[in-house]
């Protein structure tokens, strides 16, 4: 059955990507680069973020493949942490993996596991049985900042750790649910009390002894400035690849804005009005809409508001004449 799902799904994936990269025929095979082109088509601003997630969808590829047939690689799952403010990007790019690659995606609120939440005590372990991701699944686990930082609770235990012992137990494939070795899994979370908490506690670097901001850190420095604040070593051992996503910026709003993408912001409002002659956006108001964006600091969301408001005042002004449809109901007459 599981041999049925994959040559199901390798199929879809390179239908899909063929789609969006808008090749004439499916994709005979898949490439890296296939990958984060499609991607990168609609995320903006996020190239480390675009080549990170885009490199684990690869080898998560290359990894079921070899499971399926017989001809193993050994690839470890290649687990993803992505950190960075709301409205940055970050359940966005796990959405379009979905979409453009037929990976069933799995998202799950990790606000609930911990003190206080759903599935206190529980773990993990009840939380993935109980959602049973399908097989060769990407399972997006978003606010997970929220069991990082240090949480003793009244008798002295630090429920946080326990929860990330239970967690560390999935990525390394204890068996919870039938398929638990086929996942991969996407970690997300803003940190906004880690970015304070380093911010705060930095020390002088440099021949200048500039201050080092938590936006500069990468790597090695990253995983061990997560582990300072409270991540345990052995979790942090298991997330093959950490990623700062970035604040996006006036230009990054412009791109948004001037896409021709049909889902985005300044498309729909054009779409809205095209029928009445009214006027498309200006390029002076998309700059002053991206200008509030970066103050507001909400990212893609904030632009989205900022363009609603934008949309209300001309409906406002301009008073548009809309036609009513007819609404069956069903025998009970027709209304308007």
């Amino acid at each position: 059955m599981k041999y049925d799902q994959y040559y199901l799904l390798e199929k879809e994936i390179k239908t899909s990507l063929a789609s969006i990269l808008e090749e004439d025929k499916p994709m005979s095979t898949v490439k890296l680069s296939s990958i984060v082109d499609a991607l990168k088509t609609k995320v903006i601003g996020q190239d480390v973020a675009v080549s990170d997630v885009s490199l684990a969808i690869y080898k998560h590829i290359i990894r079921i493949d070899g499971l399926m047939t017989g001809d193993s690689i050994p690839l470890a799952s290649s687990n993803v942490l992505l950190m960075g403010p709301t409205g940055s990007g970050k359940t966005y790019i796990c959405k379009l993996l979905g979409e453009m690659t037929s990976i069933p995606v799995l998202e799950i609120d990790c606000t609930n596991v911990g003190i206080g939440g759903s599935w206190a005590g529980d773990g993990f372990a009840t939380l993935i049985k109980k959602h049973a991701p399908p097989p060769f699944s990407i399972v997006f686990l978003d606010e997970i900042d929220k069991i990082i930082s240090p949480s003793p609770n009244s008798s002295g235990k630090d429920v946080n750790k326990e929860l990330q012992a239970s967690l560390l137990k999935i990525l390394e494939g204890y068996t919870v649910c039938e398929n638990s070795h086929d996942l991969l899994f996407i970690l997300s979370g803003s940190f906004a009390e880690f970015d304070k908490h380093h911010d705060e506690n930095k020390a002088s670097v440099g021949f200048l002894g500039e201050k080092e901001d938590s936006s500069s850190l990468v790597g090695v420095k990253l995983r061990k400035k997560l582990i300072e604040f409270g991540m345990i070593p052995e979790l942090a051992g298991r997330i093959k690849k950490m990623t700062k996503i970035n604040n996006l910026t006036k230009d990054d709003f412009m791109k948004i804005l001037k896409s021709d993408h049909t889902d985005n912001p300044r498309a729909i409002y054009n779409r809205l009005f095209s029928e009445h002659n009214v006027k498309k956006i200006p390029l002076n108001a998309m700059e002053v809409i991206a200008q509030e964006a970066v103050e507001m600091g909400l990212g893609v969301r904030g632009l989205y508001n900022l363009i609603d408001e934008y949309i209300d005042k001309r409906l406002i002004k301009y008073d548009l004449s809309v036609t009513v449809p007819y609404l069956y109901t069903g025998g009970s007459g027709n209304v308007k």
